[in-house]
């Protein structure tokens, strides 16, 4: 529901002002949030800056429906040539968001009256997409209703263990795995010969991340296959890592009882049916 002090009240009642809107991104886990507005200069709210240059958006029609259909919002960003003096991403737009820097991140639409400076909220939900062109982001944000599109019942009857990895039901803990490894030998951004001595698929599923200093090598990264001193990843990096540099990796779970009992001794937790038929067609 919006609501609106005695003070916006009066001001909207008397006509004599002006709107803007400001926009607030953040990320999932990493703790990086973007403050834009649209008003011709920087607006503070609640003691944030929210910046009008170097970094701009554009957004599109707000539709605002009862019930449980999934509202969505349509947001294009764009920076100037040279980046944001202000930005806290420590690499362009479009590279933050291809590393993931804001996948599964909140946006907060607002609407601010001017000269009073309150606000109202107009729209808030996650990123469910990112498309990344040479110039701009496009983003898809969908409602927190979104939460509730799943597969019901949430339990079913399946070979592979229904657990997320590290979470409460799995019991594990990331930290008990995480290992500190270092690259020895030349790599590519998204091949990194190091001195993990692990088997080859140990580390498939997984994560690696901490490729150098600064926040663009802070971004965790998954791992497509791992192990046996070669870590091979899903999106590059922003640029080859040098040898010497360390860097730290958990390994991933394929979801079978193997798997759990030999790389995890965890079998006592695996919420899988490891026994139950195959699907078979009958004709």
């Amino acid at each position: 529901m919006k609501t609106a002090s005695p003070a916006l009240k009066a001001l909207l009642l008397s006509s004599q002002f002006q709107m803007a809107d400001v926009l607030t991104i953040s990320s999932a886990d990493a703790g990086i949030v973007l403050r834009l507005t649209s008003w011709q200069t920087d607006l503070v709210q609640a003691g944030e800056t929210f910046h009008c240059s170097g970094m701009y958006f554009q957004r599109g029609k707000i539709a605002i429906r009862t019930g449980l259909q999934v509202d969505s919002l349509d947001l294009t960003l764009w920076e100037d040539l040279g980046g944001a003096s202000w930005s806290p991403l420590g690499q362009s737009l479009q590279a933050a968001f291809f590393n993931g820097v804001f996948a599964g991140g909140t946006v907060l639409l607002q609407r601010t009256f001017l000269p009073l400076g309150e606000s109202v909220w107009l729209f808030s939900g996650r990123v469910s997409d990112a498309k990344c062109s040479r110039g701009k982001v496009q983003l898809t944000v969908k409602s927190p209703l979104e939460l509730l599109d799943r597969q019901w019942p949430v339990n079913i009857y399946e070979t592979g263990c229904s657990n997320t990895l590290y979470d409460a039901n799995c019991t594990l803990a990331e930290t008990a795995f995480t290992v500190t490894g270092t690259v020895d030998g030349t790599s590519t951004t998204t091949s990194i010969v190091c001195n993990l001595p692990q088997a080859s698929d140990y580390f498939t599923g997984g994560v690696a991340y901490g490729f150098g200093d600064g926040l663009r090598y802070a971004i965790k990264q998954s791992v497509l296959g791992g192990g046996h001193n070669i870590l091979t990843l899903v999106l590059p990096l922003g640029a080859a890592p040098e040898i010497g540099q360390e860097f730290q990796a958990f390994p991933g779970c394929d979801k079978t009882t193997t798997t759990c009992l030999g790389r995890f001794a965890n079998l006592d937790h695996f919420r899988g049916e490891p026994f139950a038929p195959a699907q078979e067609v009958l004709k």
